[in-house]
């Protein structure tokens, strides 16, 4: 059978129209399928996860509550540094404290480890609507584009919410979207969605909200009811309110209010400045411009970004020409009616999504996540539709011919030269390294952290260049040899993987060795006894340094640098802070050690001295 040539499966509920409306469960072959994806994306990206250090400071300050749940068995509300009320709900860290109990240690893998079983998740996730609703042919495809996404490949390698987040909602919507085929397929309507769906979608959305507060309900709850909307019309929007939706609100509530009962500042921090403010404005939001998402789309969602514009621009213009009667609808959507349903339900999802964080004031990159899955959606039944048409024309035997004889001879040349180039620098290692270096002084941090990337993998990252490509160049060759598109597919989706992997990985790991804390933060927490207390000199607000708390994992006393230090004692401050001391104070202080991360000035160094 083609690979690209399968056909939208065939209903699988044959109820009545009085039968209210479920998913269908899956096949074993589905079944199969799912598990292949979930074994692959946890194997592959497993002993990644581990190579980059720990530099960011949204990814260290979830590590920082997960070492105070750990050592303090505090799992309500785990105070970082044991003063400050942490700016996310508490899923994500339950995780990953089992995670740590269960290795027995808060490190780089334990804190990542949840991000990459969600994104392993929403793999399954995406897979199951697509199989549901176009067969396991796009259930692949759909797959392969996520994990060839810039944006989902390095995000499955952050310790932050954001993964589990974005598995949660993705799983809220696709619950929905996937009764909602179903009640197309059996010609019903959506209000025909069964109750029981709608008490999952409220279980999806309750866990959404534990991870990353009220956002949680909203989106996929915004999705949802515009895909409606869409479909039955405004006057019919009454028949999503279903008692299903108490769900979202009673799974998250305890916790909220035993939080909330526990610390005078929670509902400030959480709700007002995490959630409102974030929204509207306020004092410690850093405003960005409307159109800030739009070039960030770009980045995180390369390669396939690009694609999914020009397939907007193409679709925009066709719904122009639509309107004026000089084209078909069906030359711009799928010719089914699920297919075109599945395509407007995704550009529902990615635009509702993309206005409604364009529209608040506060904006980061990581944000854009949960857009992505709705993306490979659209593309998956784009690209198996255009499969389809140009099969059904007789004209794949022409592209095959070009295909066969020009992009074939290109790509294995190509590849031949890759390899050629990283095996000579692999050989010369070291020495290529010092030869740059006394050519270009200036590039001596980025050489050496590059070389130091390297070593620390452990061969990991060489060993994965080598494996993907030369699998890769197999799989190629011999689709050739057998005139086998899946074979071709296969050798396609490891070229991409892998260059999503060095690009991801490899720059977060480069990152690391420059930006992280690491290496000073064990230093100091060897040199001071646990018995003797630090004081750190900083505000409290300013989280830019729980890189140095994630690796410290004690607590400190926080000094504010407009205070007067004069209590005897061991200490830690900038040397630009101490530098701006008077003559008196810097007799009365010892300097002990000095140091930080490989990017600091020496006035932006951290300074370990006692005051007598």
């Amino acid at each position: 059978m083609n690979f690209f040539n399968q056909r939208t499966t065939p209903p699988r509920d044959s109820s009545s129209s009085a039968t209210p409306v479920g998913t269908p469960p899956s096949t074993p072959r589905e079944r199969q399928a799912f598990t292949l994806l979930f074994v692959w994306c946890v194997l592959i990206f497993g002993p990644l996860i581990g190579l980059g250090r720990i530099f960011q400071v949204s990814e260290a300050r979830e590590g920082v509550v997960i070492n105070e749940m750990v050592q303090s068995d505090e799992y309500i509300l785990p105070l970082r540094n044991g003063e400050i009320v942490p700016s996310k709900p508490v899923l994500f860290h339950w995780v990953g404290a089992v995670t740590a109990l269960v290795r027995g240690e808060v490190d780089e893998v334990t804190l990542r480890l949840p991000s990459l079983l969600a994104a392993a998740g929403i793999l399954l996730l995406v897979a199951r609507f697509l199989a549901v609703a176009r067969g396991l042919s796009a259930a692949y495809l759909g797959a392969f584009l996520l994990l060839t996404t810039y944006g989902f490949v390095r995000m499955m390698q952050d310790g932050r919410v954001d993964m589990l987040f974005c598995f949660f909602v993705v799983g809220a919507i696709t619950q929905w979207l996937s009764a909602a085929v179903t009640a197309i397929r059996t010609a019903r309507p959506l209000t025909a969605i069964a109750g029981r769906e709608y008490w999952n979608v409220g279980i999806w959305c309750g866990l959404a909200a534990l991870t990353k507060g009220p956002l949680g309900i909203a989106l996929p709850l915004l999705v949802i009811g515009a895909i409606f909307v869409m479909e039955e019309g405004f006057a019919k929007s009454r028949n999503l309110i279903r008692a299903g939706w108490i769900a979202a609100v009673a799974i998250p509530a305890p916790w909220y209010i035993a939080a909330a009962v526990k610390q005078q500042g929670f509902v400030n921090r959480q709700l007002v400045f995490e959630n409102f403010a974030r929204v509207v404005g306020g004092e410690g939001i850093t405003v960005k411009p409307p159109w800030f998402y739009i070039p960030h789309f770009l980045s995180q969602g390369a390669p396939w970004s690009i694609i999914f514009f020009i397939y907007m621009i193409f679709l925009v213009r066709g719904a122009l020409a639509v309107r004026k009667g000089r084209a078909e609808l069906n030359t711009f959507l799928p010719n089914d009616r699920i297919g075109r349903f599945v395509v407007l339900g995704g550009l529902v999802w990615c635009g509702v999504m993309l206005v409604l964080f364009s529209v608040s004031m506060g904006k980061r990159r990581g944000y854009l996540l949960p857009i992505l899955p709705g993306m490979a959606i659209i593309l998956a039944v784009r690209f198996t539709t255009t499969w389809e048409r140009i099969a059904a024309g007789g004209r794949a035997s022409r592209l095959g011919s070009l295909f066969r004889y020009e992009v074939f001879t290109w790509g294995v040349l190509m590849w031949l030269v890759v390899l050629t180039l990283t095996l000579a620098a692999s050989l010369l290692g070291e020495s290529t390294a010092h030869y740059l270096l006394r050519l270009w002084p200036e590039v001596e941090l980025p050489i050496l952290a590059v070389t130091d990337t390297i070593r620390d993998s452990r061969g990991i990252l060489p060993a994965y260049f080598f494996a993907f490509a030369i699998t890769s160049i197999i799989f190629w060759v011999y689709s050739f040899y057998r005139r086998d598109p899946k074979l071709a597919a296969a050798g396609i989706f490891l070229f991409f993987e892998l260059v999503v992997i060095l690009v991801s990985t490899g720059f977060l790991a480069v990152k690391g060795i420059t930006h992280s804390y690491r290496d000073f933060a064990l230093h100091v927490s060897s040199t001071v006894p646990t018995d003797i207390p630090l004081s750190f000199v900083k505000t409290v607000k300013d989280e830019s340094f729980d890189g140095f708390f994630f690796y410290y994992k004690r607590h400190v006393k926080m000094i504010d640098p407009e205070s007067v230090v004069t209590e005897p004692g061991l200490y830690l401050a900038r040397r630009r802070w101490l530098n701006q001391r008077s003559p008196l104070f810097h007799q009365r202080a010892k300097l002990l050690y000095d140091g930080g991360r490989r990017v600091d000035t020496e006035e932006e160094k951290l300074v370990l001295f006692t005051v007598q």
